[in-house]
This record gives structure tokens, C-alpha cells and sequence, in this order.
């Protein structure tokens, strides 16, 4: 599952969430997606709501864009268009970056 550059670590991002229905939560997912989508548009953005809550995030990110950079790099560039979501409505963001190479190296999970 993980890397020599170190792309299947684990990364976790705590903040406060502001409250709100689940049913905000779902919209905040897509809205996240859309975002990574703008930024890594050749990525493919897989988010799951880890414990049904809708605050508390799994995400994988794959893009040929990851490609030689490092794992820092890449979380940097999935954080970036969503820097004004953290500390706010994102309360836990467990975030994976692979190239579709490590991806299907790691069969795909």
C-alpha cells in the first residue's frame, strides 16, 4: 500500500466543524470534490464519510499531476482549494495522494 516517496501515509487535519445537519455535510462532500476537481483536473477524487457523521473524512486522491513530488507536495496541492474549508466545515480530513502507477501497484486500494 505505500510508497517509497511515502504516498500511502496517512495525513489528519483536525479542526472545529461549525454544526449543521448531515444533510449540509453531504453538500460540503461534494463541494469538496468539486474543488480538488478545479484544482487537479486529471485527478480522480474518491471521498468516504469514515464514521457516518459527515465530519470526519477519508479521501483519495489519484492524479497523473502527483507524479515525482513528493508526499508533502502532493497533500499541499490537494489542501490548497480547500485552505478557506479548514478550520471551518472540515473537522477531520484523512487524505491519501497516489500516482496511477502506486495505485495500481498497491491494487488500487
Amino acid at each position: 500500500m505505500s510508497d517509497a516517496s511515502g504516498a500511502g501515509n496517512i495525513a489528519s487535519v483536525l479542526h472545529s466543524w461549525p454544526g449543521g445537519s448531515h444533510a449540509k455535510n453531504m453538500v460540503e462532500i461534494e463541494e469538496i470534490r468539486k474543488r480538488v476537481k478545479g484544482a487537479l483536473p486529471d485527478a480522480r477524487v474518491t471521498i468516504r464519510d469514515m464514521v457516518g457523521d459527515g465530519d470526519h473524512l477519508e479521501m483519495v486522491v489519484i492524479s497523473p499531476s502527483f507524479e515525482g513530488r513528493t508526499t508533502l507536495e502532493r497533500h499541499r496541492l490537494v489542501y490548497a482549494p480547500l485552505k478557506d474549508l479548514l478550520g471551518g466545515a472540515l473537522h477531520a480530513l484523512a487524505l491519501r495522494t497516489l500516482t496511477p502507477r502506486e495505485e495500481v501497484g498497491s491494487g488500487g486500494s
